[in-house]
């Protein structure tokens, strides 16, 4: 599983580790989402929002 996250500071993304749940083999469970700045985009699919006059992250 991952996650990106685009907002218009730059593009985020994350890839939490899937963890087994008790001794079950079928349910698992989503460990810590820790979202990393990814400033190397490029393709058809990066910048896709609009750039914010002036904005900057705090």
């Amino acid at each position: 599983m991952s996650f990106l996250l685009e907002t218009p500071y730059g593009l985020w993304v994350a890839q939490p580790i899937i963890k087994a749940k008790g001794l079950s083999k079928k349910r698992r469970t989503i460990g810590e989402v820790m979202f990393q700045r990814l400033d190397e985009a490029q393709g058809r699919f990066a910048d896709v929002l609009p750039k914010k006059a002036g904005g900057t992250l705090h």
